[in-house]
């Protein structure tokens, strides 16, 4: 189980840094910041892509492929109507 749960860290750290091959030796290390991560996002992927593996034996690829991303959504919006219809009393505001 823990080497699944380490390749998926080496992939979340993978896509927070750059790639050093294309910069220069000489800026490699300068003090400049790089671009700014959506880290929520990021973390987002990393948590499904463990999840996959130790739920499902396999990840989901949430960082190699932009198109399964749209289940992190899916399953937000799930847990949101069930949260709004499951409340019998909010159920007459028709929030739904």
């Amino acid at each position: 189980m823990e080497k699944y749960i380490l390749a998926n860290i080496r992939t979340f750290c993978a896509h927070l840094v750059q790639d050093l091959s294309s910069i220069p030796a000489t800026e490699k290390y300068s003090k400049t910041w790089d671009e700014p991560q959506n880290m929520a996002e990021l973390s987002n992927y990393f948590t499904f892509d463990v999840m996959g593996d130790l739920c499902f034996g396999k990840a989901f690829g949430m960082f190699e492929r932009s198109d399964n991303r749209f289940a992190i959504d899916l399953i937000g919006n799930a847990a949101h109507r069930h949260l709004i219809v499951s409340v019998p009393s909010i159920n007459r505001f028709y929030l739904h």
